[in-house]
């Protein structure tokens, strides 16, 4: 009896663990609901053409450029942004950077903050594709 309740709590233990690592692997955002999120970022920027706008750089290509180098845009980034070594690969900074881009890079002009972490990663999701 005891060897049975054993095995139960372990399958039990084992299935939750395994839950919670598809939950994690889940955590990748949805490319289509970023293009709706991403709608907010066109008043700045650019999604769909290299030209950049007075107000921001072109996001095309943005996933792998470093911060600060998107070359329409040369001369108008905030203070610290080209020194930061940022490159825009990895989620992780690219989320806190949506979420509160002065804890990121200093000297960041972009005001804008998207709070909800969901969306952070359906735009993450969506910048991957634009190339």
């Amino acid at each position: 009896m005891r060897m049975m309740v054993w095995v139960a709590a372990s399958a039990l233990v084992a299935g939750v663990a395994v839950g919670a690592s598809a939950q994690d692997r889940g955590k990748g955002g949805d490319p289509e609901a970023g293009k709706t999120v991403a709608r907010q970022c066109v008043a700045c920027h650019n999604l769909d053409k290299p030209e950049s706008k007075p107000t921001g750089p072109s996001l095309l290509g943005v996933w792998g450029r470093a911060a600060g180098t998107e070359p329409n845009y040369a001369g108008k980034y905030g203070p610290g942004i080209k020194e930061s070594g940022v490159v825009w690969d990895n989620e992780e900074v690219l989320d806190k950077y949506l979420e509160n881009p002065q804890s990121v890079i200093k000297g960041s002009r972009m005001a804008f903050r998207l709070s909800d972490p969901k969306k952070r990663a359906d735009v993450i999701a969506y910048l991957k594709t634009l190339k």
